[in-house]
């Protein structure tokens, strides 16, 4: 993926020839979700340049490809970019996550690249390359360096003897890049007295629940501890697995959100979710709401009831910690003010929304914004500004210009009043001025969407987000001040 950014598609043929293209599709092991699987695809225009030459730089379409290979639980999903003139391909790349792939060998403790992938390594390989690995279920503990084979014929690396039991993680670098797949490796107990070891760490009182969870050798019973202990996070924002839950976050720095199996449950669990965006420190802040580019969920979908629900666990058990120091209540209001201001940047319907929970959790501090309190005395007014912004989105559009169309949101209208339907709309538009609807609607009432109308959602407000944003806001004021 990385390679992209310095990758140009040119294309070159008689003035007036036509148009050149650049498609990608995915391809997975993992089917997952059918529907899902018909949205993943993008098509961009290459640019005329003159003289019959064609171009588009591909770092154009790193943003979109990873939020297509986002929508898919399969790590090792590929996308096939072709570039064609809507006749015939005219070349085809394939991209991944990952460019080199370690491969197991675990009788023999080892480590190897294969040696269709030794070519890819530069001269000086052996000065950049290293690998590291470390326990899954205690990300505090110091990575071990992994040693090279001494055997020539092979580029391999030698795991060490006597490794805890349970999963291990080994990653591979490329001086600072993160260029090798992750490779899971399981210790597995091979004696009795290993068996009792392992009955032992996993019936250990003094290990946390995620520690237990992660060591845990039944897949099955271990993603239902998974999501158990993750829904038991909502109710408890001081639980020390807090802090293990934020070090895998961290992780997602050079790795995908979708490899680590705590995150996939995590983002399943709104409320959790919702409390792990309160509780992110300014360094995290950032990696937390990011997930949303790199997981199959969006932030203003998240209900209004698991933010407040996670809102009063958060401060008021920062309330309760504050109690009896002197700048207690200050130091609470700049909390909140904090996250507000964080999101708000980034989302601007956060601005209502914190608000409404501002009223529940600090009713003694003056609103920032009377928005709110207007939409309860005059709803008309706040009406009328969201049917203002209509004929300012078909001004941004050109007559001629190709609108996103969205067959599975058009699909949730019946949820939506007559207004909000645009029936007497031209159809092309429809799907695009219906979206912040479907998605307010969502917010205001606890629907949960499947991923392959989530994936429309996002999908269409990246046609213009000034739209979307401006109406999920307006409709989130309107309902919220009802509520």
């Amino acid at each position: 993926m990385e390679r992209l950014g310095g990758t140009l598609a040119v294309a070159r043929g008689p003035e007036g020839s036509g148009r050149y293209y650049v498609e990608a599709t995915l391809r997975s092991t993992e089917s997952g979700d059918a529907d899902l699987q018909r949205l993943l695809w993008l098509r961009l225009p290459l640019k005329d340049r003159g003289q019959g030459e064609f171009q588009i730089p591909l770092h154009l379409i790193q943003e979109p490809l990873a939020s297509l290979l986002a929508m898919v639980p399969d790590v090792n999903a590929r996308a096939r970019l072709v570039l064609s003139d809507s006749v015939q391909t005219l070349a085809c790349i394939e991209v991944a996550r990952y460019d080199l792939e370690l491969r197991p060998l675990r009788e023999a403790g080892r480590v190897f690249l294969p040696p269709a992938a030794q070519a890819q390594l530069a001269d000086d390989w052996q000065e950049t390359v290293t690998l590291q690995m470390f326990p899954l279920w205690d990300l505090a503990q110091p990575p071990i360096t992994l040693s090279r084979d001494p055997d020539p014929s092979v580029i391999a690396w030698q795991v060490p003897q006597g490794l805890e039991i349970g999963p291990w993680w080994v990653v591979g670098r490329d001086g600072g890049w993160a260029r090798f797949r992750p490779l899971l490796w399981t210790v597995h107990p091979t004696e009795e007295g290993d068996d009792q070891a392992e009955a032992e760490s996993m019936s250990d009182t003094r290990a946390s629940g995620l520690t237990q969870a992660i060591r845990h050798p039944v897949a099955v019973e271990r993603e239902s501890m998974l999501d158990s202990l993750i829904q038991d996070l909502s109710d408890s924002p001081d639980a020390t697995d807090w802090d293990r839950l934020f070090g895998y976050i961290r992780l997602t720095r050079e790795h995908p959100a979708n490899s680590l199996e705590i995150i996939k449950r995590l983002v399943q669990c709104p409320r959790t979710l919702a409390l792990t965006l309160l509780k992110a420190s300014e360094n995290d802040f950032d990696l937390v709401w990011s997930l949303a580019q790199t997981m199959p969920f969006a932030w203003f979908l998240v209900p209004k009831s698991c933010w407040m629900a996670a809102a009063k666990a958060h401060f008021g058990g920062l309330r309760d910690a504050l109690a009896g120091i002197g700048q207690g209540d200050s130091i609470l209001w700049d909390t909140f003010d904090g996250f507000r201001q964080r999101t708000v940047r980034r989302l601007r319907c956060f601005g209502i929304l914190c608000d409404w929970l501002q009223e529940s959790l600090l009713p003694e501090r003056t609103l920032l914004d009377q928005t709110l309190r207007q939409a309860r005395l005059h709803p008309e007014q706040i009406a009328f500004h969201r049917d203002l912004q209509e004929p300012l989105l078909l001004g941004r559009h050109a007559a001629d210009e190709q609108w996103t169309q969205g067959p599975r949101v058009m699909e949730q209208m019946w949820k939506l009043s007559p207004r909000e339907r645009f029936e007497n709309r031209y159809a092309p538009y429809r799907a695009v001025l219906c979206a912040p609807f479907v998605a307010a609607h969502a917010c205001l009432t606890d629907h949960e969407y499947p991923d392959s109308v989530v994936f429309e959602l996002r999908r269409l407000r990246e046609f213009d987000t000034d739209w979307f944003d401006d109406v999920v806001t307006i409709q989130l004021c309107l309902g919220l001040a009802a509520a």
